[in-house]
């Protein structure tokens, strides 16, 4: 294998494993499995990176996919293989969903605070000043 796949490999691996991430710090803010970093800055700040740069890797990783499948298939003269493209798709769509989910999390959990208490933030997304 050459050095480009092995870079091809390393960016798949990376593009699968950031909504994933993201996933896991949501279940780690629910269930206080963080002990108390998701109520810091870096906590939200790490999690609003993980919101805007999953999507982003997942997209150049979808695009890094066609034109690599279509160099080979221009190479080997065949069909276009939409094995892995289609794998990329796939976790582009997820990335988008965990994000809507998150956004959706978040504004529910403001609205069920009754009307006349101080609202509280949702575990992941409370951040204490001064952290």
């Amino acid at each position: 294998m050459d050095a480009t796949g092995v870079k091809l490999k390393l960016f798949r691996t990376i593009a699968i494993a950031l909504p994933q991430a993201l996933v896991l710090l949501d279940l780690g803010a629910r269930f206080d499995l963080l002990f108390g970093f998701n109520r810091t800055d870096c906590g939200f700040t790490s999690l609003l990176f993980l919101f805007v740069l999953a999507p982003l890797v997942d997209l150049s990783w979808l695009l890094a996919e066609i034109i690599a499948a279509i160099r080979l298939a221009k190479r080997h003269h065949r069909g276009m293989s939409f094995v892995m493209p289609g794998l990329a798709l796939a976790v582009l769509l997820e990335s988008v969903a965990v994000g809507i989910f998150l956004l959706s999390q978040a504004k529910m959990y403001r609205e069920t605070v009754l009307p006349d208490k101080e609202p509280e933030a949702h575990p992941l997304f409370a951040v204490v000043e001064g952290n």
